[in-house]
């Protein structure tokens, strides 16, 4: 009897802990919320990642297009320049040794690379232009449409392994 509940409190034990929300999993009616949020997420994929992030050389992020089906998303303009932000400032808050690459110079470096917009999706692409810009780690995602909810889909890549450290699920619900 005493095992049943024992294995009955530990079987409760791993549905509870399996029923709670990851890193960054949520559903927000405000973008610039979901943007803050998403930040933070980031902080928890590289602290998780890179043990000795505040002591390590330091590493360059570019917050790359965000992509809808195989084209850009109408909110990747506004992810980016969200996205570049709150990280930078999180990065500072955390003191943690990450510079991030500027907007102006991900563009400077698409107009060079003449890339079609199908193009953006594809990791290779993204890669190539993550190496282009110096940056190690590339911060990329998707949007899905499905009615009044639109999905992020954020993933951290490491440029030269193409490992994805990590990412998270962000819910946009319109009100």
């Amino acid at each position: 009897m005493k095992s049943n509940i024992i294995s009955i409190g530990f079987i409760l034990i791993l549905f509870l802990s399996g029923c709670a929300s990851g890193p960054g999993i949520g559903e927000y009616s405000d973008i610039d919320e979901l943007i803050e949020e998403s930040a933070w997420a980031l902080m928890e994929i590289l602290w998780e990642s890179y043990e000795d992030i505040e002591q390590c050389e330091e590493k360059t992020l570019a917050v790359y297009y965000f992509t809808e089906g195989q084209k850009l998303s109408p909110l990747s303009d506004y992810l980016i320049n969200g996205l570049t932000t709150s990280i930078a400032n999180a990065v500072n808050e955390e003191d943690i040794k990450v510079s991030i690459v500027s907007r102006k110079n991900l563009d400077r470096i698409i107009e060079e690379l003449a890339f079609q917009s199908s193009d953006l999706a594809d990791q290779d692409t993204q890669l190539t232009i993550g190496k282009q810009l110096g940056a190690g780690l590339i911060l990329t995602g998707t949007v899905t449409q499905a009615e009044e909810i639109q999905k992020l889909n954020i993933q951290l890549i490491e440029v030269e392994t193409s490992r994805v450290l990590g990412g998270f699920i962000m819910y946009l619900v319109e009100d």
